[in-house]
């Protein structure tokens, strides 16, 4: 008894290459895993919060992967755009989390105010702080000067 060859889905496009398309679509799973990962070290406090770069950064290596193998297995329709969509999350994400390490100690002055804060008035000075730190790492790094806000009386 001959073996049949393995024949698509009723209801699936000709042309399209089975295992490839899996694959492809395993491929897509773990760029989920590896975005959820991202998602949850965002909630993580600072020095745990930079896991979510290794797991955005492996996001694109494997949304990347995923993506060259649909179009190799001939794969269209919204998987492809999932994908797409993913690497453009994971890119920003990449992007958010490598500010915060580039501005790392003022990052960690902020996290340790806001740990350190009861009230939600000292919660807003923390926040004015950040800001003004922020604008003043920004100001040194582009050697632009800006005029004190400050008011004295």
């Amino acid at each position: 008894m001959p073996l049949e060859p393995k024949r698509a889905p009723l209801g699936a496009p000709s042309g399209i290459d089975l295992p490839g398309a899996r694959a492809g679509s395993r491929r897509v799973v773990y760029l989920g895993l590896l975005m959820f990962g991202t998602l949850a070290c965002s909630s993580l406090p600072l020095p745990w919060q930079m896991g979510g770069l290794a797991f955005a950064g492996a996001a694109i290596v494997v949304g990347v992967m995923a993506l060259r193998s649909l179009r190799r297995a001939h794969v269209r329709g919204i998987l492809p755009a999932v994908v797409v969509l993913a690497l453009v999350f994971s890119g920003l994400s990449v992007l958010s989390y490598g500010a915060t390490a580039f501005f790392w100690t003022v990052s960690m002055q902020r996290q340790d105010c806001l740990r350190d804060a009861i009230t939600v008035s000292a919660q807003a000075q923390c926040e004015t702080d950040y800001r003004n730190a922020l604008q003043a790492k920004l100001d040194q790094l582009t050697g632009v000067s800006r005029p004190s806000t400050s008011s004295t009386p």
